[in-house]
């Protein structure tokens, strides 16, 4: 599996505000960039990251597991990648609480 680090960027905002369109304004980029984007990196692994509502996005469980996976590894890696760690919760996990 071979995905660049801004679809990683790109799934992490989604997960974290739950849309398409926040995520795009955040990340100064059209919805369709991150669109086709997140479409391309679930091609490329196979299977859903998202269920896509008429309200937003919400993680698969594949995608939750993925994304548990993406910030093990940011907290493994910020040394070696000079740059601070991230902090990750996934919009419906907010909606928990």
């Amino acid at each position: 599996m071979n995905f660049s680090l801004r679809q990683l960027r790109y799934f992490v905002t989604i997960a974290e505000l739950g849309q398409i369109s926040r995520a795009a304004e955040q990340l100064h980029v059209t919805q369709s960039a991150v669109t086709i984007s997140i479409r391309d990196l679930e091609n490329e692994l196979g299977y859903r990251l998202f269920n896509r509502g008429a309200h937003g996005m919400e993680l698969t469980d594949d995608g939750l597991a993925r994304a548990a996976d993406q910030f093990s590894a940011s907290q493994a890696t910020p040394c070696a990648l000079n740059q601070p760690s991230i902090s990750f919760q996934p919009a419906s996990a907010a909606s928990l609480r």
